[in-house]
């Protein structure tokens, strides 16, 4: 299991005294309709940032819809080089996230293990050293089957893209500028 960002949704509606605080901007969706959203972020201890969303009627299920996602590593190691490799540092990161959740008014009680997983970001750091940009070059010059090839961090790499998923090479030190993501080409 290597995991990065998250992503759950609960069916549960914010109340107006939650909702002071987060701020009011209309979705607008490729087909033109508009959703009233509501949208608010906050930084954990380790400078995480979690980020929230909230729609009153979310698509075509009539129904609340509350989104939150965050990298768990940069939750638990403060970084998000490392990646979450074990049951155990994915449970801690999960534990102090919600301990941190559980102390913001402007939030209902949510427990992210009881949300709906609409997100799973899963990565792999191969170390390539100082050949990395031969490598990104390289994946510019392959086709993936029913996807499109695009830039990623313009001149940093390289995703495959459909509308169901996406597949991303890059380079980490590019998008991090940690010094231990030197030569890391991310997955």
């Amino acid at each position: 299991m290597m995991i990065d960002t998250v992503g759950v949704c609960f069916p549960i509606s914010p109340t107006r005294k939650h909702l002071y605080s987060w701020v009011g901007t209309p979705k607008i969706f490729p087909d033109g309709t508009r959703k009233e959203r509501y949208i608010q972020n906050v930084a954990l201890e380790t400078g995480a940032r979690v980020d929230f969303e909230y729609y009153p009627v979310y698509g075509t299920y009539n129904e609340p819809c509350l989104k939150i996602w965050l990298s768990l590593p940069k939750a638990l190691f403060g970084e998000n080089v490392s990646i979450i490799e074990s049951d155990e540092e994915l449970q801690m990161s999960i534990d102090s996230t919600n301990e941190h959740l559980s102390t913001l008014s402007w939030l209902p009680d949510v427990d992210l293990l009881q949300g709906f997983l609409y997100r799973l970001d899963c990565a792999y750091n191969h170390f390539v050293g100082d050949r990395l940009p031969d490598y990104i070059e390289a994946f510019f010059h392959l086709e993936f089957p029913r996807r499109d090839t695009k830039p990623y961090y313009p001149h940093q790499g390289v995703q495959f893209y459909s509308k169901v998923s996406t597949t991303s090479f890059y380079d980490k030190y590019a998008e991090s500028r940690l010094p231990q993501a030197k030569g890391i080409l991310r997955h």
